[in-house]
């Protein structure tokens, strides 16, 4: 089910390739219908065919854009970042009877069945030291660097990590491993580099983004006490969360290995029977009628 739930939160971020038809209900043995069904599956995507009717697309003229958005916010919550289970290998293209159609994922050597292989990797420091690590294509560079700094203790923040192919790559944090072509035995040198700020997100309870630019060795109690300032807020009525994380005031910002460009979440507590940041609404009124 965990899989199967991914699955249609990645399906609907990628709208655009998406293409979804059956053929249990459709008899092509009639010419007529054959040649409609051929030119349906022919139309620009997102397409998908009632099981029943495929004279009438779902979801035509709908705004797949504001489900996508909608899609990719759930896929940062908690219960979807167990990277231990994977959407499933749709596949990239059908063929059905001898015409192939392109289905959902883009056509890239970087597709999802590519994204399933483990891979083990070696890093070496300019010291020459060396650390062997097993990961997943399908995670992301910063990943990497997490797993790196426990084998190394060199915080992923003062991790440059570069790959030498037929061209130099500097290893981008949000990329995906499987977007380098890196394969298993590969060397990716790494180099130490002094701490510096990186950019960071703050969504509050009303879905608006604020832009912080932090240190990472910034005390957690610091943070908040910027937050209070930028979002007009008290102390006691807010706590932040990463990762599904509760952020404690004690601790430094590296200690959650929060990523650039990562999203933090502002949380309202509720106070005296009341419900949001202005309190427009009392328990007692909740059930006033009852």
């Amino acid at each position: 089910m965990a899989e199967g739930f991914r699955t249609v939160l990645w399906l609907l971020q990628q709208y655009k390739q998406l293409c979804i038809f059956w053929t249990v209900n459709y008899d092509l043995q009639n010419p007529t219908l054959k040649q409609y069904l051929m030119s349906q599956l022919r139309k620009p995507r997102p397409l998908i065919l009632d099981p029943a009717d495929p004279t009438g697309p779902l979801g035509e003229g709908s705004r797949w854009d504001l489900l996508a958005q909608e899609a990719e916010h759930c896929s940062r919550q908690k219960c979807c970042t167990n990277y231990s289970v994977l959407h499933w290998d749709v596949p990239l293209q059908v063929s059905w009877e001898e015409e192939t159609f392109p289905v959902s994922y883009p056509m890239t050597p970087a597709g999802p069945a590519s994204q399933r292989l483990a891979l083990c990797l070696n890093v070496k420091l300019l010291t020459g030291a060396m650390h062997s690590l097993n990961i997943t294509a399908s995670r992301t560079i910063w990943d990497l660097k997490v797993q790196i700094a426990q084998k190394s203790g060199v915080p992923p923040y003062q991790q440059k990590l570069a790959w030498q192919s037929n061209t130099h790559l500097d290893l981008r944090d949000g990329a995906l491993l499987s977007e380098f072509g890196l394969k298993s035995g590969d060397t990716i040198m790494m180099v130490v580099k002094n701490e510096e700020s990186i950019t960071i997100f703050l969504r509050n309870d009303k879905g608006r983004t604020s832009t912080y630019m932090v240190m990472p060795s910034d005390k957690v109690d610091h943070f908040k006490t910027r937050v209070q300032q930028q979002e007009n807020i008290q102390a006691e009525q807010f706590w932040l969360t990463y990762d599904g994380k509760s952020l404690e005031n004690s601790h430094k910002l590296s200690d959650y290995n929060i990523a650039p460009h990562s999203t933090i979440y502002l949380n309202l507590r509720l106070r005296g029977g009341w419900i949001g940041q202005d309190g427009l609404l009392s328990f007692s009124q909740c059930f006033s009628d009852f």
